[in-house]
């Protein structure tokens, strides 16, 4: 993911493993004070990755062999991204999804762009050596 963050979006603002979604009402007290509210806030997803541009918030997942599971996980954090607190000064920007892949998987790819999820090819050097390492089916999308 960092590869990719400094290549594509080198000259914008960004965070990795950002905790995403408001913090639990269960979980909150009165007079808590703003450290203890922050570690409240521990209990939340993360998503992998988010771009700030004066224009738009860019919610960022890669995976070497994308899955389903991938887009899904993409819309739930943009679901959660205008309920988080210490993001409250993005909530008006339009917010698009990025699904980062190594290996094209056509299923995969083309519910991408049915849900509207931006895919992108990225295929860093290491991704071969370390497909080298599994079993030939996990080295690629299904053969459908």
């Amino acid at each position: 993911m960092s590869e990719y963050l400094r290549s594509r979006y080198g000259d914008k603002a960004y965070r990795e493993r950002v905790r995403i979604g408001p913090i639990p009402e269960r979980l909150i007290r009165p007079n808590m004070d703003k450290a203890e509210l922050r570690m409240a806030g521990q209990w939340r997803k993360r998503a992998p990755a988010i771009v700030f541009t004066p224009k738009k918030v860019v919610i960022i997942k890669a995976a070497v062999v994308p899955q389903d599971s991938d887009i899904v996980g993409l819309k739930r954090y943009k679901a959660l991204f205008g309920k988080t607190p210490e993001l409250s000064a993005y909530k008006g920007l339009p917010i698009r999804l990025e699904l980062v892949y190594a290996v094209p998987d056509g299923l995969v790819l083309d519910y991408a762009r049915r849900q509207k999820v931006n895919a992108v090819f990225f295929r860093p050097p290491w991704v071969s050596d370390y497909l080298a390492m599994l079993p030939g089916r996990k080295r690629r999308g299904p053969l459908v």
